[in-house]
């Protein structure tokens, strides 16, 4: 589980975080196991990258993952910041899902990007086959004349991110002797 915490209103706000956990012990009937894949325009390094520039703006990872597993992803969808328009899962070079921002509509509040429309979710992918040896690649894009980016204190534009998790159903290959 990853969550981030954001506070845009000036000052300091004490916030508390609570957790409740449930499991389950053993796999009971019905339940798959899966396997997460992380992919990121920040490769496997840091996934905060500057913004390029107002305006329109693009992005993909240093190099595309390689799979080393074969099965069906069974869930995946993206994760942009304000003024992300979409992320595209490229299998092989193709365009397998593109997961696009929804936004709210635009809040004249005083918090945060005044006047902004906010990133409130993202749109999921259908199920994906894949095999040992696909070739898995983001395109991200970011455009901030159509939706307001984040900015620090300073009024700097704040790192952007681009970010498909995947949970692939792994497909057992035997082979035949």
């Amino acid at each position: 589980m990853i969550v981030m915490l954001m506070n845009e209103n000036p000052g300091t706000t004490e916030m508390v975080l609570t957790m409740e956990y449930e499991y389950i012990q053993g796999t009971p009937a019905g339940f798959q196991h899966v396997v997460p894949l992380w992919l990121d325009i920040g490769g496997c390094g840091d996934s905060n990258l500057p913004l390029k520039n107002p305006g329109f703006s693009s992005y993909t990872m240093p190099a595309p993952f390689k799979a080393n597993l074969t099965g069906t992803i069974v869930a995946a969808g993206g994760h942009i910041h304000d003024a992300g328009l979409s992320i595209k899962l490229i299998k092989n070079n193709g365009t397998v899902c593109e997961s696009t921002g929804i936004y709210s509509p635009p809040s004249s509040s005083g918090h945060g990007h005044m006047g902004s429309d906010r990133l409130m979710s993202m749109s999921l992918c259908p199920e994906i086959q894949l095999k040992a040896g696909d070739q898995l690649d983001l395109f991200t894009t970011y455009d901030t004349t159509k939706h307001g980016a984040m900015k620090d204190g300073n009024g700097a534009y704040s790192p952007i991110m681009g970010i498909i998790m995947a949970y692939v159903k792994e497909t057992i290959v035997k082979s035949v002797n």
